[in-house]
């Protein structure tokens, strides 16, 4: 066994690459935690069943992984459940049925590192709940204490515990001279994977508050090979269907192929459109909820715009709405020459990423989406031409 004290600094660096070496070198990391809360006040603890997905990106500045957190705990008022995700600098969280979005491209600043005076905050993609207990930001933390004085650590690369063959680092963190907090880490000795986590917040006084994770490697829960929006969307399609409140996705389809989609028709058919197939002639898809606004008076002046355009052109409308009637008393009796009425069309509206209606996809005749139009304007059938004119046809 080596004991490594953390005082002076720099005597460290080979027990703190005993540990971090390691989980630098994991890869690809699939794990379930259960995750327990330990108050003063209470009998029993909080439990949360964490599961963690971590693929290594090396190449990611903002972060050397992508990762999938999904949590789960049951609460005397039933279960509650959320997750957090992160790739390529876009992050996804979920709790309390709303879905916040962060994408690096649309907003820098909260994946930058917030700087007050000599503290210093990360980002969102190191905050979100339970990171800490990923690989990468293990490492990265463990790393950080080697250059913070207000940590006192002891790093064992070679001990046993409980007849295991371990790794460890153990200490504390001070705070205005008095411990703020304890912590022991416990690592698989040849994987060098975690095994637990033990942290004691504010130790001794009234707002101690206890924290114990107990890692297992069963493939029981939601791993996915590849994180992406793709892989998030049909992982959690209700969530994104319901709870999206960011028109990102759609922001970002022109100059891309329609997505795939199908969609029963009220004449009880069945409309697919496959990615990388184009349409007969230049055409909108316009996605539309009975209920929000005045779609009679939307789908008249869209009308009017295609009916002026010195090219065909045809029209999509893709409701989310399951009621015939309110369907064709919305568009006429099933619609018109070159028409197409679709209901039920959620699917659509969540992959395209619609959070609010109406929302127009004016797609090129080879299946390029050329333009997008959101919400109500009051002089729809002039934007409609002058939008669609640039078509090609």
């Amino acid at each position: 066994m080596a004991i490594t004290a953390c005082c002076p600094l720099g005597l460290t660096a080979q027990g703190i690459t005993a540990i971090t070496n390691p989980l630098d070198s994991l890869g690809n990391f699939k794990a379930s935690t259960v995750f327990e809360v330990w108050l003063p006040s209470a009998h029993d603890p909080v439990v949360y069943d964490v599961r963690l997905t971590e693929n290594a990106a090396k190449a990611d500045s903002l972060l050397p992984c992508e990762y999938l957190i999904d949590w789960h705990m049951d609460t005397p008022s039933g279960p509650v459940s959320g997750f957090s995700a992160y790739y390529d600098g876009h992050h996804y969280r979920y709790r309390g049925d709303r879905l916040q979005e962060y994408h690096m491209e649309w907003d820098a600043t909260p994946f930058m590192p917030k700087r007050f005076g000599t503290s210093s905050g990360k980002g969102v993609q190191h905050t979100a709940q339970f990171a800490d207990l990923l690989p990468s930001l293990i490492s990265g933390n463990i790393k950080d204490m080697e250059n913070d004085s207000d940590f006192i650590y002891s790093v064992h690369t070679d001990t046993l515990i409980s007849g295991n063959r371990v790794r460890s680092i153990e200490g504390v963190r001070k705070t205005n001279g008095y411990d703020g907090a304890e912590f022991t880490y416990i690592f698989d000795y040849v994987t060098g994977r975690p095994l637990s986590i033990e942290l004691n917040n504010n130790p001794g006084s009234i707002s101690e508050q206890l924290v114990t994770v107990k890692y297992s490697y069963a493939d029981d829960g939601i791993h996915p090979d590849t994180i992406n929006e793709r892989t998030l969307m049909a992982l959690y399609p209700e969530i994104f269907e319901k709870c999206r409140e960011s028109n990102f996705r759609i922001g970002n389809l022109p100059g891309q192929q329609m997505l795939s989609f199908t969609a029963p028709t009220v004449t009880g058919e069945r409309y697919a459109h496959q990615r990388g197939e184009g349409f007969r002639v230049p055409t909108i898809i316009a996605i539309l909820d009975t209920s929000t606004g005045d779609p009679r008076t939307l789908v008249s002046e869209i009308r009017q715009g295609i009916a002026a355009l010195p090219f065909d052109a045809e029209i999509i409308w893709a409701f989310t709405s399951s009621n015939i009637d309110d369907i064709v008393e919305t568009v006429g009796h099933e619609g018109r020459l070159g028409e197409y009425v679709l209901m039920n069309a959620h699917a659509l509206a969540r992959d395209t990423g619609v959070t609010a209606f109406p929302a127009l996809i004016l797609s090129e005749k080879d299946g390029t989406v050329k333009d997008i139009i959101l919400g109500y304007n009051n002089d729809m059938s002039s934007l409609v031409i002058q939008k669609m004119a640039l078509m090609r046809h």
